[in-house]
């Protein structure tokens, strides 16, 4: 009955690929009228493909095994060798602990390799809370080519039992694969006070790290905003987070903040994200030119409620377009995670179209 945690790219001839968690369980934003919630822990990872810039999209394809719990999908393309890489948090039957899983496609999403779990190759920082109270959970989202061709990925240690007014990501893994994620690096630097985050590459070569913070967290402090970090050396150790206090985040949604998706084309670097300050709403997109030193006013996709989101270059429209697969609500269901509905923007962000 519910659809969340929305990834987006584009692979192959200009494929484009949605994922998503296709929940058994009506919860966390998601409340459609009429249906009982089923089993919390039954959830599988789902695709859709559109050949077309996202104007068609292909039927629901399930890519877990039925009956595991997968969660936190997050994908990014290897373009030199044609590779699309898919990343998730893989568990057994009614368990919230998974396991980073990482599936294969060769063929832009047509087939896949089976799961097979990485997570022991992320080092002991990311390997600890895995059979205890804090999993690590990759991204979620996308992650990043370079211009190298190297792979960038990215997961958080979730301290889910934490107080609510403090910071509830202990902090964020990066891992990079120069293979095309036949093998992973991890990078030095473990980003404290982080956890749902994104990493792109900027016009002048940087990566620039963006993250979810809790309410009063030690980036943010009382203005609600988003942490960021950067790094010199394609990933290798990131600077410490701190708060930009243009990209604020809603500062009363289960706990503070929610996800949001930053993408990199040439020199131009988006950022989308709930614009509303006290809830989930007003899905918008913010532009900066200048290596995100500045942002533009939120350019607002979608006025009602809105959650999670995810950018993606749109190839078949060339470089002046960039597309976005987002969370919003829905007549019949209560909560701003309702469905997931796709839209593409003139990359200036003059017009975004109609989703489809």
């Amino acid at each position: 009955p519910c659809y969340r945690i929305p990834s987006l790219i584009a692979a192959g001839n200009g494929t484009m690929l949605a994922f998503a968690e296709c929940r058994s369980a009506t919860y966390d934003d998601c409340f459609p009228d009429g249906v009982k919630s089923h089993q919390v822990y039954n959830r599988s990872i789902c695709m859709r493909r559109s050949t077309d810039a996202g104007r068609t999209w292909q039927e629901i394809v399930s890519l877990t095994p039925v009956g595991d719990h997968a969660t936190q999908p997050m994908a990014v393309y290897a373009a030199h060798t044609d590779t699309t890489v898919l990343q998730f948090s893989l568990g057994p039957p009614k368990s919230a602990h998974g396991r980073v899983a990482q599936m294969i496609s060769l063929d832009s999403g047509l087939t896949w390799t089976p799961p097979s779990f990485i997570d022991r190759h992320l080092g002991a920082a990311c390997w600890s809370g895995q059979h205890g109270q804090n999993p690590l959970r990759p991204g979620p989202g996308r992650g990043t080519q370079l211009r190298s061709g190297r792979i960038v990925m990215n997961g958080y240690i979730a301290n889910v039992s934490a107080n609510p007014a403090s910071d509830f990501g202990i902090h964020v893994c990066v891992w990079f694969s120069d293979n095309s994620g036949k093998t992973w690096n991890v990078s030095r630097t473990f980003v404290q006070h982080a956890s749902e985050t994104q990493i792109t590459q900027v016009g002048d070569g940087r990566l620039f790290l963006a993250s979810r913070t809790a309410p009063n967290g030690v980036a943010c402090a009382a203005n609600y905003c988003r942490g960021v970090a950067y790094s010199s050396d394609q990933g290798e150790q990131f600077s410490p987070l701190v708060g930009d206090p243009h990209l604020t985040q809603p500062h009363s949604a289960r706990g503070g903040g929610c996800q949001g998706s930053v993408l990199g084309i040439g020199n131009r670097t988006f950022f989308s994200s709930p614009a509303a300050n006290t809830n989930r709403s007003k899905m918008s997109i913010r532009l900066s030119v200048d290596g995100t030193r500045e942002w533009s006013q939120p350019r607002e996709v979608y006025g009602g409620g809105s959650a999670y989101s995810c950018l993606s270059e749109v190839p078949l429209l060339g470089m002046e377009y960039v597309g976005l697969l987002y969370e919003r609500e829905a007549t019949g269901c209560t909560g701003p995670a309702c469905q997931v509905a796709f839209v593409t923007c003139r990359a200036n962000l003059s017009d975004c179209g109609v989703p489809a």
